[in-house]
């Protein structure tokens, strides 16, 4: 939804995209269940791409998963 910043407040609003890289891999979680992995469409999920598992949560939702690694010294 593109309401002017003014009024945002009073409005939901909808996410279009969220980007994760990860070790120089960009993944893109965008509307309507589209995900891309370095620019190329990834059409099957569930699926693991560079330690983040992705999957459908719902028919409306993707999510994605990472699982962090703590690094000793």
């Amino acid at each position: 939804m593109n309401f002017p910043a003014s009024i945002m407040g009073q409005f939901p609003s909808c996410t279009k995209s969220v980007t994760v890289r990860v070790d120089g891999t960009v993944i893109r979680l965008k509307q309507k269940g589209e995900v891309t992995v370095n620019g190329v469409e990834l059409k099957d999920l569930p699926a693991w791409v560079n330690g983040v598992y992705i999957k459908r949560a719902s028919s409306l939702f993707i999510m994605g998963e990472e699982t962090l690694k703590p690094i000793l010294q």
